[in-house]
């Protein structure tokens, strides 16, 4: 874990009119996708486009610019112009991200290509874009140097990016200005229809409005490069631009007489005005300057932008004449608040204030009255930083100004020195050891350093003042932990970090604290002190519950659970909280993904188990359209592992969505067209899956209700045999049962039983019990038929089913029944017998059932063995002198007058 104090560089990306575009193209593909066949492949230009637009929802320009950079050779008409038009906001978009400086010349390139290659869509508009793209990173640089926070080599940058837009910029006005004339010109001629007006006047107000913008951009960037290349023609180029804006007279520089007051309340108007002032300031004009400033701060309604940033305006404009009376009768003003107690200064006026008083000080004439203002008002900005938590920027106006800007006591000095003294000694472990930076030192020199920086805080934290800065105070007790950790006291620095997390401190403070606290345990553990795993594991388990989805708290979670083992329900739902912006949020996602599936293969109800599918599924293919994407962003080795956990990951959600008790067919369908998409963007065979991707496209055609698409997948799977065959041909099966117990009079669909059944009895690995119940149903079906139709054929199927029964021990007194009528049927009276028999013993005496078996154990035998059948029926008389109950008293009479006449009454119902 980094403990270190720097925070990484995040950039935002934005799509704009490219993703909404993409996305709807998407939603055409998938109408494709359902309606063609699931054998059949998606088209390339279907393929591309549904990797466009999941590129494009995610943010993912690069990819995106590169594939639309690759169509856009391939296009042609006025479908050209179009797609130039959305690489070209695409390119704008990924200018204004903050790309690094070598991203941006490669992005400058791309934007010069693209107008060569495509000409007719150069159009004034689009140029504007680009270049506006190119310069606004500019601003933030700029603003950022006269705070003395740019490097130098930023500066540099600035210059070369200055030294391109501002000719750009200015070529575009005279285009727009040229433009304007002439449509003002077409339009005063009087000799256009009333459509060609309207469209006119559209056009007239765009070329204006452009204009505007353009003129807008233009002067800021030439006050901006005049003040870094001190180029005075440049600040009076900015006047002139603003001045278009600004009511001068055509051609002139903007004038204080002509501004437009009552417009100040729009942003690019107050923006101009204050333009206008820094750039009068710069030519040298102080009294014009402050004049500037004067009207801006008269006007009745102004730009709350304006408004928010007129003080340090008007600082940069009063220091550079020296007026630093009126300086602090601004700055005074400003803080004085509503309550009576000093309001202190934004971040931004406050270092503008004290960067411009250090700045003055430093000059060798700067006189001595103007000193002591100038000395106070580093004061003010120094205090007014601190009550506003900013240590770090007087921490940087130090390492720039010296120790002498802060004082000698109290514990804002003492840990302002410390923190120096800290960066000073991450600086030396930096450069001693290079590949150990974010962990404790080695080298002896190091350890020293950091010792010396703790005891620097320690001191900081028993100056007599510290207990009036308490979150201060949280951050030096870190720091300090931070340098014994970083020293190797590993234990000592967790004690410390303990301290911190109990203190009253900031909860981003507290979390910190906590957070480094494990990992100065987790550290000591792996280096041999197991006696601390216990205390590293309570303070893991309080980090989780006084943090929850945090992703300091998620990460704990997804190292505890081990890739998805384990998982409890809460868990889950933790994981599941971690926000989309957060680089934990794929990873708890898929392990959360895990813990779901795992949770949908346990035996519930069918309600459970559907809520369980779509909650799987939902989490599932959110993380799916990711991966998709960065699977098919290349062909690299990294991309091609992504594509194999596509596969996997889809695999498992077409399975999920087909086994709910209403199949979701079309989501089902999406991702088995995303297996296709992304195996063959790298080339890679489906063969070991092929059966299951017949399945599940036989369980869809199924769900449609399609027996000729059913039965072609059907077949498919006999082909290729395996594991999924066995599962579809149970599935037909089950499904023919369904419709046979449903209607016990259809003989097709006991047909269907007999053939389905028949197949699923081959299977090897059926289980014995199993294997029962079908032949049961199997011989119930087969012995239906033979009733009704008189198919022999089925009768003998139901005959070997039923002595198969008998043979494995799957003995019911329905079988035994089917059975002895079966055998009877077919000739084997002796069999049927000794069924009719094996039945009467298996029967309750005296039961129905019993009187039944009697009767035709007596009856059958008669036809083999008539003095057996009369001894049997004396037997049985002897002992029922009644001979039974009714209706089984009327037919033992009768078989008695059968037996003593020699013949036996004939088997009832039976084949035809």
């Amino acid at each position: 874990m980094n403990l270190g104090r720097d925070k990484p560089r995040t950039n935002r990306s934005e799509t704009g009119l490219v993703v909404a575009l993409l996305v709807i193209a998407c939603g055409c593909v998938r109408g494709i996708a359902q309606s063609t066949s699931l054998a059949s492949s998606p088209s390339a230009e279907a393929v591309a486009l549904q990797r466009d637009a999941y590129l494009a929802e995610l943010g993912l320009l690069r990819p995106l610019a590169a594939s639309l950079r690759a169509q856009l050779a391939k296009t042609q008409g006025d479908a050209r112009h179009v797609m130039a038009e959305q690489l070209g906001g695409l390119y704008a978009k990924m200018l204004g991200s903050n790309p690094t400086s070598d991203e941006r010349k490669q992005l400058e390139a791309y934007c010069r290509s693209l107008l060569a290659d495509v000409p007719e869509s150069a159009t004034p508009t689009l140029r504007l874009t680009l270049v506006e793209a190119q310069y606004l990173p500019v601003e933030d640089l700029v603003e950022r140097m006269e705070l003395q926070l740019a490097t130098p080599d930023e500066i540099t940058e600035a210059k070369r990016v200055l030294a391109d837009v501002v000719p750009a910029f200015e070529r575009i006005c005279h285009e727009l200005s040229d433009r304007v004339r002439a449509a003002e010109a077409r339009k005063g001629a009087g000799t256009v229809t009333d459509e060609e007006a309207d469209r006119l006047r559209a056009e007239l107000e765009q070329y204006r409005k452009s204009r505007s913008q353009a003129e807008f951009r233009a002067g800021w960037a030439c006050y901006y490069s005049a003040l870094l290349t001190g180029d005075n023609r440049n600040a009076t180029r900015a006047l002139e631009h603003f001045g278009v804006i600004l009511n001068a007279a055509p051609g002139r520089p903007a004038t204080i007489d002509r501004l437009p007051v009552e417009q100040l309340k729009y942003d690019h108007i107050a923006k101009s005005a204050l333009g206008c002032a820094l750039a009068t300031s710069h030519l040298g004009n102080a009294p014009g300057a402050v004049r500037w400033i004067d009207e801006i701060e008269r006007a009745p309604e102004l730009d709350a932008g304006v408004a928010a940033q007129l003080l340090r305006r008007k600082m940069v404009v009063l220091a550079a004449d020296n007026r630093w009376a009126d300086i602090r009768i601004s700055v005074m003003r400003s803080r004085s608040g509503e309550s009576g107690k000093p309001s202190p200064l934004s971040l931004a006026d406050a270092r503008t204030l004290a960067v411009l008083s250090l700045d003055a000080m430093k000059q060798p004439d700067f006189r001595e009255g103007l000193r002591s203002v100038a000395q106070e008002m580093v004061r003010v900005a120094m205090d007014d930083l601190v009550a506003r938590g900013e240590v770090g920027h007087v921490l940087s106006l130090v390492r720039s100004y010296g120790t002498a800007i802060i004082g000698a006591d109290g514990f804002i000095n003492n840990y302002v020195r410390a923190l120096r003294a800290y960066d000073d000694a991450r600086a030396l472990h930096k450069e001693q050891e290079p590949d150990n930076t974010n962990s404790p030192a080695h080298a002896d020199a190091v350890i020293n350093a950091y010792r010396q920086v703790a005891g620097l805080f320690n001191g900081a934290l028993r100056a007599s003042d510290a207990a009036k800065y308490g979150s201060l105070r949280a951050q030096a007790s870190i720091c300090m932990g931070l340098s014994q950790h970083y020293a190797g006291s590993l234990e000592e620095a967790a004690a410390t970090f303990e301290l911190a997390f109990a203190s009253q401190a900031a909860e981003a403070d507290r979390r910190n604290a906590l957070q480094y606290a494990i990992a100065s345990l987790s550290l000591a553990v792996r280096n041999g002190a197991k006696q601390l795993e216990a205390r590293k594991d309570k303070l893991e388990t309080l980090f989780i519950q006084t943090f929850p989805n945090t992703r300091e708290a998620n990460a704990m979670v997804l190292q505890r659970t081990s890739g998805g083992k384990g998982l409890s329900v809460a868990d889950i739902e933790s994981l599941l909280k971690v926000p989309k912006e957060d680089p934990l949020y794929q990873a708890s996602r898929s392990v959360a993904a895990d813990g779901l599936y795992r949770i949908w293969k346990r035996p519930a109800g069918t309600a459970a188990r559907d809520f369980a599918a779509l909650r799987y599924a939902d989490v599932a293919q959110d993380l799916l359209r990711v991966e998709f994407a960065q699977a098919i962003s290349s062909d690299d080795p990294a991309a091609k592992h992504t594509a194999d956990t596509v596969v996997n990951r889809a695999r498992r959600i077409a399975e999920v969505l087909l086994a709910c008790s209403a199949p979701d067919i079309n989501r089902a369908q999406d991702v088995l067209a995303m297996i296709v998409s992304v195996s063959k963007f790298h080339g890679a065979k489906l063969d070991s899956i092929q059966d299951e991707l017949a399945f599940r496209r036989f369980q869809i055609a199924v769900s449609k209700r399609d027996p000729a698409a059913t039965e072609k997948e059907l077949v498919t799977l006999r082909e290729l045999g395996g594991p999924f065959v066995a599962a579809a041909e149970r599935f037909m099966y089950k499904r023919a049962f369904d419709e046979w117990t449903a209607n016990a009079a259809d003989m097709d669909a006991a047909g269907r039983v007999v053939s389905s059944g028949s197949r699923v009895l081959l299977q090897a690995d059926f289980a014995a019990g199993s294997q029962a119940t079908v032949r049961e149903t199997v011989a119930a079906a087969a012995a239906a038929i033979w009733a009704v139709r008189g198919e022999n054929e089925m009768r003998d199927l139901a005959l070997r089913m039923d002595r198969e029964q008998m043979t494995k021990g799957f003995k019911t007194l329905t079988t035994l029944r089917r059975l002895a009528s079966l055998e009877e049927a077919s000739g084997r009276a002796d069999a049927s017998a000794a069924a009719w028999l094996e039945l009467l013993a298996a029967c309750e005496e005296d039961s129905d059932a019993w009187y039944e078996a009697r009767y035709e154990s007596i009856r059958v035998t008669a036809k083999v063995n008539p003095a057996q059948a009369r001894t049997a029926f004396d037997q049985f008389k002897t002992l029922h002198p009644g001979l039974g109950p009714k209706p089984w008293d009327a037919k033992f009479e009768a078989l008695l007058q059968s037996l003593a006449s020699g013949t036996v009454p004939a088997i009832p119902g039976g084949g035809k």
